[in-house]
């Protein structure tokens, strides 16, 4: 009889568990609903960049533990990642394709965290960008580079980006704060 009563309470906390989880997912993307990144144009030029990356995270900048769920980058998961002179496509797998014009890069580095993912030093590969809405805020995108050597090429790539804008320095080193 005592283990029915264990297990009834076991089941009972894991159903609140699941619904509190649920419904603070739920006020995230609500939270979030009006920063947004842009959707992919059609025609874009010579790539600098092409490939296949994990993607982590969006998080505010420099907040690595605080996820945004921004459409197309809610969730963690293999992606495409190209570099155009016109901005960076993101393609998470099972998600939409977002853009990111160049003219809202700030700059690219690496990072050792973000949310649950701690690696290796410099194993990460961020991207900052200032995102659309009404406050548009700067935020974070961490990727986990799949093949040697991609990490290199990405930054490459967004510095050539921000090389020479007005205001945009690349940053250079360990990007995320702990």
């Amino acid at each position: 009889m005592g283990s029915w009563v264990a297990a009834v309470v076991m089941i009972a906390l894991a159903g609140v568990a699941v619904v509190a989880m649920f419904r603070s997912w739920q006020r995230r993307v609500a939270r979030d609903a009006a920063v947004t990144a842009a959707p992919v144009p059609v025609g874009l030029g010579e790539v600098l960049f092409d490939g296949e990356v994990l993607y982590v995270a969006t998080t505010a900048e420099q907040h690595p533990l605080e996820r945004l769920a921004i459409g197309g980058l809610k969730f963690r998961g293999y992606a495409g990642l190209t570099i155009t002179p016109e901005g960076v496509v993101i393609e998470v797998a099972g998600e939409s394709a977002v853009f990111v014009p160049s003219a809202r890069i700030v700059g690219a580095g690496t990072a050792t965290h973000a949310i649950d993912r701690g690696v290796e030093r410099d194993g990460l590969t961020v991207i900052t960008w200032r995102a659309f809405g009404e406050a548009e805020p700067t935020v974070d995108t961490y990727f986990r580079p799949i093949h040697p050597g991609d990490a290199a090429r990405i930054l490459d790539a967004v510095h050539q980006l921000t090389a020479g804008a007005p205001g945009v320095s690349a940053p250079t080193g360990e990007r995320a704060v702990e």
